[in-house]
C-alpha cells in the first residue's frame, strides 16, 4: 500500500550514501580552506623573521646631527642657566642623513632666522628639530615657509634641535616674549617630547 503523500514527502529523498559523499566534500573544502590561511601564516612570519635578520646584519644608516652641548662636543653648543644649552650665534653646519645633506647658519642668538632680529614679531615659533627645520635648507623650515605665506608678518623661528617642551617655555620666555607676538606657535613631536621632558630637570 503507497503511504500518502505527506508521509511519502516526509522520506530522505537522498540515499545514506549520496549525504555521506557530500559531507566529505564539506569537509574536504573547509579543510583545504584552513590549510590555505595556515600557509599565509606561516609565509608572513618567514617573511618578517627575513626582514628581521636582514635588518640585523644591514642596519639602515642613521641620521647624524650636531652633538648636544651636554656631551663631550662643545663646538657649537653654547650652555645656558635657563635653556640648558643653545647653538653658538653666527655659525655655519652641516646636516646630514640618508637622503639630504643641508647646511645651516645662526643668528646673532643662536637660531635660525635670516639677518637681524626685529623690534616685534607678530608670529614666534618654539619647538625642538622639526621647528628648526632639520634636514631641510635655512629657507624650507617650517617657519621660513609661514613667513614666506604671511609676507606682512614677522616670523620669528625659536626651534632648538634636541629640546624638550620645558625648554620650548624657558627660550619663550627668554627670547619670545619681548617680541610681544600675537601668536606663539609650538612645533610639538609626540615621537620624543614627553618622555624625554622629565631629563630636562636632571
Amino acid at each position: 500500500m503507497v503511504p500518502p503523500f505527506s508521509d511519502y514527502a516526509s522520506v530522505d529523498t537522498y540515499p545514506p550514501k549520496y549525504q555521506n559523499s557530500q559531507m566529505e566534500k564539506l569537509g574536504f573544502m573547509a579543510w583545504e580552506k584552513c590549510s590555505k590561511f595556515g600557509l599565509l601564516l606561516c609565509s608572513l612570519l618567514l617573511s618578517l623573521l627575513l626582514a628581521e635578520g636582514f635588518l640585523q646584519l644591514f642596519p639602515p644608516c642613521q641620521t647624524r646631527h650636531l652633538p648636544l652641548a651636554q656631551n663631550e662636543n662643545f663646538e657649537y653648543y653654547v650652555g645656558h642657566p635657563d635653556i640648558g644649552y643653545l647653538l653658538k650665534p653666527g655659525i655655519s653646519g652641516v646636516l646630514w642623513g640618508c637622503d639630504f645633506r643641508v647646511a645651516f647658519h645662526t643668528d646673532g642668538y643662536g637660531f635660525r632666522n635670516p639677518g637681524s632680529w626685529p623690534e616685534r614679531a607678530e608670529i614666534v615659533a618654539v619647538g625642538d628639530s622639526l621647528t628648526f627645520g632639520f634636514g631641510v635648507e635655512d629657507d624650507e623650515a617650517w617657519p621660513s615657509l609661514l613667513a614666506r605665506t604671511l609676507p606682512n608678518s614677522r616670523v620669528l623661528n625659536l626651534g632648538l634641535m634636541g629640546a624638550c617642551p620645558e625648554q620650548y617655555l624657558q627660550i619663550y620666555k627668554t627670547f619670545g616674549a619681548k617680541m610681544r607676538p600675537r601668536v606663539l606657535v609650538v612645533g610639538m613631536f609626540l615621537g620624543n617630547d614627553f618622555h624625554e621632558a622629565p631629563g630636562f630637570d636632571q
